[in-house]
This record gives C-alpha cells, sequence and structure tokens, in this order.
C-alpha cells in the first residue's frame, strides 16, 4: 500500500512539476505576450517539460547568492513549506470519477481521505505560514499573515458550504456526484413548462455559484507567494535555491487552486453530458470492460488536465489584479466582502437544507 501510494506521489509530483508547472509558463506568456520567460545559461526558451526545472535549478546554483537580510535556516524552513505545502494539497485531488477494474474500486487519487477538504484547507495554512516567514521585515510578515489568514477564513467557509450542499468532505466522494445531470425542471418545477427538458451538468458550480467565486477570490488570494515580488533584488534576500522554491510555489499555488476549482465545481474529468458508466459501456460493446474502463479512466484525466490549463489561463487576470492591492485593499475586500458573503452563503445553504430536510 506505502509502495504504490509512494509511486502515485512521484507520478503526480513529476506531471506537476515537470509538464503543468512548464505548461502554465507557456500558456501565460502567450496569453501576455508581454511577459518574460526566465532567462538563464541554462533555461532557454527551447527547453520545455521535464527539463526546464532542471534548467531553472542550475541556473539559480549558479547565480546563488547569500541571504543578507534573512536568518539563513528561518527563511530555508520557510521555503521548503511553501513549496511542499501546495505540493502536498494535491494528494486529495480527484482527477477523475470511481470505477470498477478486475472487480475493485479504483480512484484517481492519491489519498482518498474522508476529511480531504480539511486537508486542503491544513496545507493552505502552511503555505501561509511559509510566506509569512519569508516577507523581509516584521512589519510585512504582520500585514501578509492577517491578509491570507483572512483570505483562508473566507476560503474555508466557502468550502464548508459546498461540503454542505453535497453532504460530505471527501473531494473523490464530490467529483464521482458530480458524474451525472440534472433537469432544471427538478427545481422550477411543472409551471415553467419550457425548462423540462433542459439538462445540466451536475456540477458544484450550479449547486453553489457563490462558493465558486469566494474560493477562487479567496484560494488565489492566500496562496499568492510575496516573497519573491518585494522590492529589491530577490537574489539579495534569498538564495538560489530559496527563490527556485519559492517561484516554483507560485505555479503550483495557481495550479492548486485551478484544480480544487475543476475537482470540485467544474466536475472533475467528467465530461458534460457524459457520464463515465455510458463512455464504459459504449467502450465495452467493442473491446471489452477492462479496456473500456482503462480508457474511460484516460479520457478523464485528459479532460481534467484540459480543464485545469483553461482555469489556469482564465484566472491569471484575477491573480494579477489581487497581487496588486494594498494591505488596507486586501483587508477591506476580505472582511467587507467576502468573509461576510460566505457566512451568509453558508446561512442561506444551511436553511436551505433544514428545509428540504423537514419536507421529507
Amino acid at each position: 500500500m506505502l509502495l504504490g501510494i509512494g509511486f502515485k506521489v512521484i507520478l503526480i509530483s513529476t506531471v506537476l512539476l515537470g509538464v503543468l508547472v512548464p505548461a502554465r509558463a507557456r500558456l501565460l506568456a502567450l496569453a501576455n505576450p508581454g511577459a518574460e520567460l526566465p532567462a538563464g545559461p541554462f533555461a532557454t526558451h527551447a527547453i520545455v517539460g521535464l527539463i526546464r526545472p532542471l534548467a531553472r535549478l542550475l541556473d539559480l546554483i549558479v547565480i546563488e547568492a547569500r541571504a543578507k537580510d534573512l536568518d539563513t535556516r528561518m527563511s530555508n524552513v520557510a521555503a521548503v513549506a511553501v513549496f511542499a505545502a501546495p505540493l502536498s494539497a494535491f494528494a486529495v485531488i480527484p482527477f477523475g470519477s470511481r470505477y470498477l477494474l478486475a472487480g475493485r474500486d479504483v480512484n484517481l487519487v492519491v489519498a482518498n481521505l474522508d476529511w480531504g477538504i480539511v486537508w486542503l484547507l491544513g496545507a493552505a495554512l502552511i503555505s501561509i505560514y511559509g510566506s509569512i516567514g519569508l516577507a523581509p521585515s516584521v512589519g510585512e510578515r504582520v500585514r501578509d499573515g492577517v491578509v491570507k489568514i483572512s483570505y483562508a477564513a473566507a476560503a474555508a467557509l466557502s468550502l464548508a458550504a459546498l461540503a454542505m450542499a453535497f453532504g460530505s468532505l471527501n473531494p473523490t466522494a464530490i467529483a464521482v456526484a458530480q458524474d451525472r445531470s440534472f433537469s432544471i425542471g427538478d427545481f422550477v418545477g411543472p409551471a415553467l413548462a419550457v425548462l423540462q427538458g433542459t439538462q445540466l451538468p451536475g456540477w458544484g458550480m450550479f449547486l453553489q455559484p457563490i462558493s465558486l467565486l469566494l474560493y477562487t477570490v479567496c484560494g488565489l488570494g492566500m496562496l499568492q507567494t510575496t516573497a519573491a515580488d518585494a522590492p529589491g533584488e530577490p537574489g539579495q534576500r534569498l538564495t538560489g535555491i530559496q527563490y527556485l522554491l519559492v517561484r516554483t510555489s507560485d505555479h503550483l499555488g495557481s495550479l492548486l487552486v485551478a484544480s480544487v476549482v475543476v475537482s470540485l465545481f467544474f466536475g472533475s474529468g467528467a465530461v458534460p453530458f457524459v457520464s463515465g458508466a455510458t463512455i464504459i459501456d459504449e467502450i465495452a460493446a467493442y473491446f471489452g470492460n477492462g479496456l473500456a474502463t482503462l480508457l474511460c479512466m484516460l479520457v478523464h484525466t485528459s479532460v481534467f488536465f484540459a480543464k485545469v490549463l483553461i482555469v489556469v489561463v482564465a484566472i491569471d487576470p484575477l491573480r494579477r489584479s489581487l497581487n496588486r492591492l494594498s494591505f488596507a485593499s486586501s483587508l477591506n475586500l476580505c472582511w467587507k466582502v467576502m468573509v461576510p458573503l460566505a457566512l451568509l452563503n453558508l446561512f442561506v445553504t444551511a436553511n436551505f437544507l433544514l428545509a428540504e430536510e423537514t419536507l421529507r
């Protein structure tokens, strides 16, 4: 079991660091022609895929400078925390649904935890701790901590409302529940006959659109890395390897938010209006149930990654806008808009579910 989990961790880390991180950088460069790609003697524009992270590491080791303004050991721990926290959060992100293969239930996830959403929030808090430790001054640490914890509070409330709507804290169970379609007529009743035949994917974005908005904004806000963007040359404050970890975590944070949004709100790897069972049945008629299941898993995984990259590009303008906000503006956004809206959404969701339970 441990060997299987270790293999999946290595596989997911390889895909993230070797494929998705470079793919995100390339997509954002195409979407923002003025942005500059990493430069250096090794990280040329021709280097892609698995080679680019190694090339960037070699570049930063070559130009490495000792930190002057931060305690070295503290900054090392903080940099590792900033990098490892979002990477570990991917352990509970499902890439697909639940499958029956050779008589066994198979889930496309590293760790199928019943409290996976709590794991996500815990990883975010560790990342926040590391980011605070990398801030250049005590004042920056306090401000960074207050703002990011404020974002984290609103993000936690938004995911709580989503968990209530699906009746589970397990991301895999939520992904499985979204592999279906539903009729609008179930909500509007027979009065609106024109909508009775209209179908929608059973995605979280239709059940909890406010939670989708809240988590996207607050997730980006709490995982953004400010240490590498502070005034002054990063090499004067961070060593080359620390700067590499911080910069990579910036990519991972954006990918993590996009992955959570896709898994919990956009049906994970599900194809709209076509359930996994339908795909398997159609393929099994020609190739057998086992191969059909494997091909369905491949389809769902491919759709998941495609959705993630699309969401990454879509949310990047929002990420850059949040990065430009001042301390006062960020705090006002959290405590005057995001947290009250999250509390209201949680209250409405709880009362709706209570009324539904009472009517039964």
